[in-house]
């Protein structure tokens, strides 16, 4: 009689060795920095840099809506909770076993979100005399291929509606008015946390804003910048008083064509979902 299966002596990649990952093992190939191909990826970001035009450009690492109703975010004011507590908060609702509490933010807290995830936190002048913005948050080449467009569902003093993020001035583009909840939730496969979210956040890349400068690299660095903002956008959203959760289960192309985005140029990445606190702490299952 064979012995049971131990499957404390195995890892998750052993039981699913025979799928086939191939198309992402190629896009993996195709970015690597090798011998081969350092000296090109070197001689355009040379070239970049040498070119006062060209750093003017990709000073201004943001997208914008011109003729757009602009709605100002409150201006900032830095949260009590210090950082180590903010880092033992952070967590995604989907493992506290619950949705959303279902009710309403503040504007203060979801500007404050923003601005300590993606704001500017300084600037500095170049050569050229043009202004470069530093952020809150890390980027490859200060280059910012990720927009944040913002689904206000239930945020006190900002109508409901589609909107997207202008960093530099704190402030929200209105691109869509209206509840857009129902629709926003058919476009995901976790209905219950988007229908009792207060904020869906999608995060995009412009992904030539960064390749046009690292070429196939700049696909990879602009990945890492999307991790590092949702990194960001956690660690702010809690320190805010609020519940986070990143969102996976969205449906691409759809979100794209909701967006109004190309989703070639400008593919979907990732939602993330804010909401006011809601139960403690402490309860987490297991994903």
């Amino acid at each position: 009689m064979p012995e049971p299966l131990n499957k404390q002596s195995y890892s998750l990649v052993d039981f699913f060795e025979e799928d086939d990952y191939s198309e992402s093992e190629t896009y993996n190939e195709y970015t690597k920095l090798t011998r081969m191909n350092v000296a090109r990826i070197s001689h355009r970001v040379e070239q970049i840099k040498s070119d006062p035009a060209m750093l003017a450009m990709m000073a201004r690492s943001w997208k914008s809506y011109p003729g757009s109703t602009v709605t100002p975010l409150p201006p900032f004011r830095a949260p009590t909770v210090g950082f180590a507590e903010t880092v033992l908060r952070r967590r995604s609702v989907s493992s506290l076993g619950r949705d959303f509490v279902g009710e309403a933010i503040t504007a203060e807290q979801l500007g404050g979100t923003l601005v300590m995830a993606y704001g500017p936190t300084s600037k500095i002048e170049s050569r050229t005399g043009d202004v470069q913005h530093l952020r809150a948050t890390t980027s490859a080449g200060a280059l910012f291929p990720t927009e944040i467009y913002v689904l206000a569902f239930n945020v006190t003093g900002i109508e409901p509606g589609l909107y997207h993020y202008r960093p530099i001035e704190h402030s929200l583009e209105l691109i869509r008015s209206g509840d857009l909840r129902a629709q926003f939730a058919g476009l995901s496969s976790y209905q219950g946390l988007c229908l009792t979210s207060s904020v869906a956040l999608v995060l995009t890349s412009v992904l030539k804003r960064t390749m046009s400068k690292y070429q196939h690299r700049g696909y990879r660095f602009a990945m890492y910048d999307c991790g590092a903002l949702t990194q960001s956008l956690y660690l702010s959203g809690t320190a805010m008083g609020l519940d986070t959760c990143a969102l996976g289960g969205i449906y691409d192309d759809e979100v794209a064509a909701f967006l109004g985005v190309n989703p070639v140029d400008e593919p979907v990445q990732l939602g993330f979902l804010l909401g006011p606190r809601g139960a403690e702490m402490g309860t987490e299952k297991q994903q």
